[in-house]
């Protein structure tokens, strides 16, 4: 079996980088895992406390894998930056990658649940990533299911795997004329709107850059994992998710760039604790699909995002045709 090398962008969050690490040491193949670490500047002085620990902690030794590559940044490239300088890393010297943010805590087959996957789908142009957290399989779906794996047109960018230059995965972030041509398929839009209530909120988010984590830069739109639900409904792409949780997130501490709200963690559920993941399909692979809990707020913001969402719509197709009738 290949096995893709873990690539951890880092800055200052010592003990959730410690955490992580150390459980993927623990994981079945390990020792044949390359851990790629790129360690950001610090942007403020806030973070050199931290960031201190983190390279001293670097510094001392990792051990558990097959090699360990340390990449120490002279500038504060951002969170999103740093992230894009491990994935060019991997590019240019890796067929496959798996990817984890610093705060996540893995259970000791993760690493055989992604690089089984990577291998068993590697041909199958539907499939964009193994992902070890997602939707699961509700009421008479997940009685039916015989299998220990399911698929889903979600993404979960809590540790996941992927090919290099085999769907848009690989890509790090979406143009806004792209967003834009993707919204004026209305057909396209009433399946996100049907999808997830959080879903479509962030779509229309990103149509109007209302929120800063959803306003475009430069003409480019980099909430990773948002983009890549959008994209999968689009091209009709599925990921791989298991049925057990591989995972738990401890970024909702409010330590991180995005979530720095404290709340729970991200999934409250014990880890599988199995040392080998076993792939076991007895029949077609059933399809997730997320379900939102009824709250009546919650819907009638979604309305109204949906009729905002129509008002552009013919706002972009009037300008079109008035546009067209000035060239004749």
């Amino acid at each position: 079996m290949l096995y893709a090398p873990v690539i951890i962008p880092t800055l200052n969050r010592y003990k959730h980088l410690k955490a992580c690490i150390e459980s993927l040491a623990k994981n079945t193949g390990a020792k044949h895992t390359d851990l790629i670490i790129s360690l950001d500047y610090p942007k403020t002085e806030s973070h050199w406390q931290g960031y201190r620990k983190v390279q001293k902690y670097l510094h001392s030794g990792i051990q558990g894998f097959q090699s360990v590559k340390i990449f120490e940044q002279n500038v504060n490239l951002g969170a999103f930056g740093n992230w894009c300088f491990l994935k060019k890393y991997v590019r240019e010297n890796y067929d496959r990658y798996i990817v984890t943010e610093d705060d996540n805590v893995f259970s000791l087959n993760f690493l055989d649940f992604i690089n089984k996957g990577l291998e068993r789908y590697e041909k199958d142009d539907n499939i964009t990533a193994v992902c070890a957290a997602g939707p699961r399989l509700q009421g008479r779906d997940a009685l039916k299911n015989r299998n220990t794996i399911t698929k889903s047109h979600w993404f979960s960018g809590y540790g996941y795997g992927t090919w290099v230059g085999k769907s848009f995965v690989d890509q790090d972030w979406l143009d806004v004329e792209e967003l834009f041509s993707m919204s004026e398929n209305i057909t396209y839009v009433n399946k996100i709107y049907q999808a997830d209530d959080g879903l479509f909120l962030a779509f229309v988010s990103f149509l109007f850059a209302k929120e800063g984590i959803y306003r475009p830069q430069k003409g480019k739109i980099y909430n990773f994992d948002t983009i890549m639900k959008m994209k999968s409904i689009y091209e009709n792409k599925y990921a791989i998710f298991p049925t057990t949780t591989l995972v738990v997130n401890n970024g909702y501490d409010g330590t991180g760039v995005n979530c720095t709200v404290v709340r729970k963690k991200s999934s409250p559920d014990v880890l599988d604790n199995n040392t080998v993941y076993k792939y076991s399909i007895k029949h077609g692979l059933a399809v997730c699909k997320v379900k939102s809990k009824f709250r009546l707020h919650i819907k009638a913001r979604k309305l109204a995002a949906y009729i905002q969402y129509l008002s552009w719509l013919f706002r972009r197709h009037s300008n079109a045709l008035h546009k067209s009738r000035k060239k004749l």
